[in-house]
């Protein structure tokens, strides 16, 4: 049986709200996410995840709040995937955040209010801040949004 350290577990529910990507599958291998596992980066001491670097990986799926339960978190790059849903608001309680990029994804929803410290870059993300209607038909949204 694989003992993990400790913030393995909440990387696999992380993993879990994209499915499980097979490039991380193939790649997260051990028992210890700051030795060896791709994407991610950890302090000099080798004990807190940093750095979670998931841009244009094709992801799709949702942003996990699991992301809220890795406090020395940092920097979290999500850009140039195909998430959806809304930014859990657990991320705005990290307190060493310093960049959130979710640009060029298919997000929704208000986008939480995040420290003024935080850089949170939203680019390319046309229906983010705004309320999906009801039923989700986002369509005639980003065709009225093509418009402008």
């Amino acid at each position: 049986m694989i003992k993990l350290v400790g913030y393995e577990t909440t990387l696999l529910d992380i993993a879990g709200a994209m499915g499980y990507p097979m490039n991380l599958a193939q790649s997260w291998s051990g028992n210890d996410a700051c030795h060896g596992w791709t994407f991610i980066t950890c302090d000099s001491q080798g004990k807190n995840v940093t750095v979670i670097n998931f841009s244009k990986q094709h992801f799709v799926g949702t942003i996990s709040p699991a992301y809220g339960d890795l406090a020395s978190l940092r920097n979290l790059l999500l850009n140039d995937n195909n998430l959806t849903g809304s930014i859990p608001d657990g991320l705005i309680a990290l307190p060493q955040l310093q960049v959130l990029d979710v640009s060029n994804n298919n997000l929704t929803g208000k986008i939480p209010s995040f420290p003024p410290k935080v850089n949170v870059k939203t680019s390319g993300t046309l229906l983010l801040g705004s309320d999906t209607p009801a039923g989700g038909d986002t369509d005639n949204i980003v065709m009225e949004r093509n418009k402008i």
